[in-house]
This record gives structure tokens, C-alpha cells and sequence, in this order.
């Protein structure tokens, strides 16, 4: 009757503990589709604001909110493209803007094409996201 009742014991031990790792599977599975789900709506959300026409008028401050919000949403190959698209973004707007300062700062008789120049974004293309 003992042995009975030890292998039952065992028995239950071992459903339990195949129990355990199958929830703890089960978890980990929820969290990556999770993190894959946030990536796909952050890129999402990049692609909207970048659109190739719309590079002449988005703000800055919406750059470094995606950037913000990039940060969090996981290491994936596409995600770190988007994320150095923005980087690549942010710096040149930081470029032009301390250009045009020189610019207005010279208080120097500087036509309008020049100061056009300075403010404009060279050369910026964004490698499909």
C-alpha cells in the first residue's frame, strides 16, 4: 500500500512539474508574440510618419518621440534600421538648424537662395524601412 501511494506521489510530482515547464513555455511564448506585435505597430508608425513625400514637414519633436518609443520595443534587424533612419534624420535636422543660426547670426547681407541653402536637408535618403 505504501509503495502504492510513493509511485502515485512520484507520478504526481512529475505531471506537475511537466505542468510547470509547459505554462513557463507558454508564458515566454505570449511575451515574444507580444514584443513582435509592439515592433510591428512601431514600424508601422515610422513608415506613416516617413513617408517619402512627408520629409519636408515632420517635426522634429515626432522624431525623437518614435526614436523614444523604438527604444523599448525589442532588437530586431528591421526595427534597428528604422531606428538609425531616424538617428540619421534627427542629426541632419540638428545640421541645418545650426546652419541657418550661423546664418542669422552673420546678420551679414545674405540672399535669400543662400539662407534657403543652409536650411535645407542635403542629400537625406532614407533607406527603405
Amino acid at each position: 500500500m505504501e509503495k502504492l501511494a510513493s509511485k502515485q506521489r512520484l507520478k504526481i510530482v512529475g505531471v506537475s512539474s511537466s505542468l510547470t515547464s509547459d505554462v513557463a513555455l507558454m508564458a515566454l511564448l505570449v511575451l515574444v508574440y507580444h514584443q513582435a506585435v509592439q515592433q510591428s505597430k512601431w514600424l508601422d508608425e515610422v513608415r506613416s510618419n516617413l513617408k517619402p513625400g512627408m520629409l519636408t514637414s515632420i517635426d522634429v519633436n515626432v522624431v525623437r518621440r518614435l526614436i523614444q518609443t523604438g527604444v523599448s520595443v525589442g532588437s530586431h534587424p528591421s526595427c534597428e534600421r528604422a531606428m538609425s533612419d531616424l538617428q540619421q534624420l534627427l542629426t541632419a535636422s540638428d545640421t541645418c538648424e545650426q546652419k541657418a543660426l550661423k546664418c542669422l547670426k552673420a546678420r551679414s547681407a545674405v540672399m535669400f537662395c543662400e539662407l534657403a541653402a543652409c536650411i535645407l536637408l542635403p542629400g537625406i535618403f532614407l533607406k527603405s524601412i
